[in-house]
């Protein structure tokens, strides 16, 4: 049989599938822990979510990274069972269970099946309401996170990474990373950490994310049993820092020895999670670096086989997020690729898109939508992102439609507003050997070595 598909013309976009976000529904225990309920019955299966609204940017001043070691040790055992004893009671339920932060909050996560969920949400309880801390545990959570800040020296990409965050942030909170630094992290000990989780761990601060085979009789229920006797303190509220862009494009070279390859990362602040333009940026976005079709990707990919892949996105926090462009190049392509990328960010200013971009951008954009919603637990993570940045309870049912309206001048006029080529952050990670006196003819450039952590 003839082939007649022409592989030289991309595809036609296809009517999106129906999708509509689950309704869910919202209710409050007389301590204040805000209960956000969503039935999903394809499986027996419920996906749970405990929203702290405390998260890295809450760490005290000198304990940098505490948000996230306190969320370590919850799943490190309790005051009556040691973490062996706590991980194989899980592991015999088949429930999975975890603990992280980020710079917008905390969060403990549990799936379970229906017939295991009175033995599962026990445990649950168990790690936050009666956590050990014990020394022995945190040496150990400690003696691993140094060794992960130690391989940091070894990996060009984290080096870049955590210097883009400093040039962005200075010396804020948000310029280091979410773990904290060595130095920081040796210091802490189990008054730091029950400190923290007493200010922050508490039923005013936070709101429980249920989605599964329940009834919301049976959620409340729920609720009511296990949470209604967790008790509020002193509340603990922090001012976020307020951030501006710099005044003018900066190249941060770092020297690694005899790296092969040259990490790139170039950005600036981004905008607020609720600005009105958000749908727009998220098309320009799109098409400057968001997927395989996007400028830079045909620029530095396709076109001039610089790289394996590269991409841009706005990182959105509850303090202003960032605009970052990511990619790896070998080190004699590092001073074109820099050069390529802010061509490629200025032409965005330049002149509207074209028709075929703004609707390839939003057929993906579309398309995709549905799958980040198939299971229980992807529910709940976009239930989390309409808690933590008090974003409309329609929110993710209007998505799609929102993505339809934006226009190309739209997108035009959030490139102008929102993208700014003169101010720029460029880190570039590489033997400088080759490359220092190239970047130093066409930018403001700042050489330094990475000093490891000890």
């Amino acid at each position: 049989m003839k082939n007649t598909f022409d592989r030289s013309k991309i595809p036609s976009g296809q009517k999106p599938r129906a999708f509509n976000f689950p309704e869910f529904d919202r209710f409050k225990l007389k301590n204040g822990l805000e209960i956000v309920f969503a039935p999903h019955r394809k499986l027996p299966i419920l996906a749970f979510q405990l929203v702290i609204k405390s998260g890295a940017s809450y760490d005290p001043q000198g304990k940098e990274g505490i948000a996230s070691f306190v969320c370590e040790l919850l799943t490190e055992g309790t005051k009556s069972r040691s973490s062996y004893d706590f991980s194989h009671a899980l592991e015999d339920l088949g429930t999975q269970f975890s603990a992280h932060a980020d710079w917008n909050g905390s969060f403990i996560e549990m799936i379970t099946v229906k017939k295991q969920l009175k033995p599962s949400m026990d445990l649950f309880c168990e790690a936050l309401f009666y956590p050990a801390f014990k020394n022995e545990e945190i040496d150990r959570v400690r003696k691993r996170l140094l060794n992960q800040r130690i391989r940091v020296a070894d990996n060009a990409g984290s080096i870049a990474h955590e210097t883009f965050s400093r040039a962005l942030y200075d010396d804020s909170r948000y310029g280091l990373p979410v773990i904290g630094v060595s130095s920081g992290i040796k210091t802490f000990s189990d008054k730091d950490v029950f400190s923290f989780y007493k200010k922050v761990y508490q039923p005013q601060n936070a709101t429980l994310i249920i989605v599964g085979d329940l009834s919301m009789a049976e959620a409340k229920k729920l609720a009511e049993d296990n949470f209604s006797a967790w008790e509020n303190s002193q509340p603990y509220k922090i001012t976020e820092p307020i951030f501006s862009q710099k005044e003018q494009q900066r190249l941060f070279l770092i020297h690694k020895e005899n790296a092969q390859q040259a990490e790139i990362r170039i950005g600036h602040l981004g905008i607020e999670r609720k600005n009105p333009d958000f749908f727009a940026v998220a098309i320009l976005n799109q098409i400057l670096g968001g997927y395989f079709l996007s400028r830079i990707n045909l620029n530095l990919r396709e076109d001039k086989g610089y790289t394996y892949g590269v991409s841009s996105r706005f990182v959105a926090r509850k303090a202003l997020g960032l605009f970052m462009i990511n990619t790896a190049v070998d080190t004699p392509n590092a001073i074109e690729s820099v050069k390529e990328i802010i061509k490629e960010i200025k032409s965005m200013q330049q002149e509207m898109v074209t028709d075929q971009e703004l609707e390839q951008a939003k057929g993906y954009l579309t398309g995709i939508f549905p799958l980040a919603f198939e299971s229980g637990s992807q529910i709940a993570a976009g239930l989390s992102n309409i808690v933590v940045f008090d974003l409309e309870d329609d929110y993710y049912r209007k998505y799609r439609e929102q993505i339809a309206m934006v226009t190309k001048e739209q997108v035009w006029n959030a490139a102008k507003k929102y993208l700014h080529p003169d101010k720029l952050s460029i880190v570039v990670c590489t033997d400088k050997t080759d490359v220092e006196a190239g970047f130093k003819k066409e930018f403001d450039v700042r050489v330094s070595e990475y000093e490891a952590e000890g």
